[in-house]
């Protein structure tokens, strides 16, 4: 081994191990989190401050679990979040500053009852039978 190679090896095993301190560094300074896209669409959105207080039993008693949601109207202090039940659909009202849920699973008299100012008899949430029109051909010579 000559005297030139020395420093390079030197040099590489420096830049190595100073690579792997910036990493146990920046893995230490960062967190993850959840982001607001996660997989728990179907729950209605809550604050960050309510979900660390909620119990680890609360995924149990959703009760909007396994609908599946139409989306949700946002109003000047209200969040309505839109569920596909058998039933028709179901309205669930949270509170835009607390998170708090106001109302679930209503039918929209209740929520009319509760919220006068939002109108949901113009909402159609009926599929057109009859009419269904087919999006694309695999084949459009067929």
């Amino acid at each position: 081994m000559s005297t030139h190679q020395t420093p390079q090896i030197l040099k590489r095993i420096l830049i190595t191990l100073s690579l792997g301190l910036a990493f146990i560094v920046m893995a230490s300074i960062f967190s993850p989190d959840r982001s607001r896209a996660s997989g728990d669409g179907l729950a209605p959105r809550r604050s960050h401050h309510n979900q660390r207080n909620e119990s680890a039993n609360a995924e149990s008693t959703n009760a909007h679990k396994g609908l599946n949601s139409l989306g949700v109207i946002e109003s000047g202090r209200y969040d309505i979040a839109v569920y596909a039940t058998d039933a028709g659909p179901r309205y669930t009202i949270v509170a835009r500053d607390s998170g708090e849920e106001v109302g679930t699973l209503l039918t929209a008299e209740q929520v009319q009852l509760l919220l006068p100012e939002i109108d949901l008899k113009t909402l159609d949430f009926s599929a057109s039978e009859g009419k269904a029109e087919q999006l694309m051909l695999a084949d459009p010579n067929e």
